[in-house]
């Protein structure tokens, strides 16, 4: 047994389910989503056998526009699939008709499709925040006297 086994208490859970609220669209809307990192093991495989061509094509190059929207093509795909599981009843997104939308899969799918067409930085801001598994943990790891890990 490893004399650091306390640092178990770091580790994400695939499975675990945040919200993740954006203010700043009509109602507010709060998605209940799983982490897009490798703890999310049907994500990350997904996202590894997709990104395995394009690993290859890139290989000794620099990415370009045309790479970047294609990473973010894969989430696209793979977010409705494997990370965003619902949303918050009567918190979901609002529609064109100013309407609240039930979830559904294909109601998810075409919303984040037409978030990341029309507002691509806002999409972006998503992604990162779902890959920091930080965001996932139960809670902040604290010390003995009750302070944040890392604080002084």
């Amino acid at each position: 047994m490893s004399r650091f086994g306390n640092l178990s208490r770091l580790a994400v859970n695939g499975d675990e389910v945040v919200d993740y609220e954006m203010p700043f669209l009509e109602g507010s809307p709060i998605f209940q989503c799983k982490p897009a990192t490798e703890q999310n093991k049907p994500y990350h495989r997904a996202l590894l056998k997709l990104t395995s061509k394009l690993a290859k094509r890139l290989r000794g190059r620099d990415a370009d526009p045309q790479t970047l929207r294609e990473s973010r093509g894969y989430d696209v795909k793979l977010f409705p699939q494997h990370v965003v599981v619902g949303w918050r009843e009567n918190e979901g997104p609002i529609d064109a008709d100013g309407n609240r939308v039930p979830y559904t899969p294909e109601d998810c799918a075409d919303f984040i499709e037409m978030l990341a067409q029309m507002a691509p930085d806002v999409f972006d801001e998503w992604r990162n925040w779902l890959s920091q598994p930080a965001n996932f943990r139960p809670e902040e790891p604290t010390r003995d006297d009750g302070e944040a890990l890392g604080e002084s």
